[in-house]
């Protein structure tokens, strides 16, 4: 449990202080809205976000995203760092250097082993991990089955793709069920 490191602690306190500001907690709530509104399905969905250029802010959003949905919503959130190349959610929670998505693609471990539960009790994050695959070098069949896990253990599974170009950002397009282009938060489709 990495929630009694300081930095850590402080990364998740401010987390919840900053949606309690107006403008961006009903920014973050619109979101969600539009997101919600979007769907077709009943049952736990997996929200791919990306971005267009290179920067942290995509995983900032997600961030705020999974505390206000486990926190003010009481919805048990899955929080993945895919952002294979930047790892942002990862150093962020402080978890760099351990075993995460990229391992268990390369079925170095399983996913069970390498959640970590934060200080928001009903959100976890799964880090990226310390290798960076290709989407050949794992079985296409492998994250479907991931996935199906997941969905039976959360409410909302919220993946960080990060950059829309890297390698590892079409496998995971193609096992959301939605995915987001955040330019911006406000400005999305």
């Amino acid at each position: 449990d990495t929630s009694q490191i300081p930095e850590v602690k402080a990364f998740e306190a401010s987390l919840m202080a900053s949606l309690r500001m107006p403008r961006l907690g009903g920014q973050v709530r619109a979101l969600w809205e539009g997101m919600r509104s979007e769907d077709d399905q009943d049952g736990t969905q997996m929200y791919g976000v990306f971005a267009v250029e290179i920067e942290s802010h995509v995983s900032q959003t997600l961030a705020y995203l999974a505390a206000m949905l486990a926190q003010v919503d009481g919805l048990h959130v899955l929080l993945v760092d895919a952002n294979l190349n930047r790892r942002v959610l990862t150093a962020r929670f402080g978890l760099e250097g351990g075993m995460g998505l990229s391992n268990i693609c390369l079925m170095e471990c399983d996913w069970q082993e390498v959640v970590h539960p934060t200080s928001h009790k009903k959100m976890c994050i799964l880090p990226a991990g310390t290798q960076t695959p290709s989407a050949g070098e794992f079985s296409e069949s492998l994250l479907p089955r991931l996935i199906e896990d997941w969905k039976e253990m959360f409410d909302v599974i919220l993946v960080d793709i990060g950059d829309a170009q890297a390698a590892f950002a079409p496998a995971m397009y193609r096992e959301c069920d939605s995915n987001y282009v955040l330019i911006r938060l406000g400005k999305t489709d």
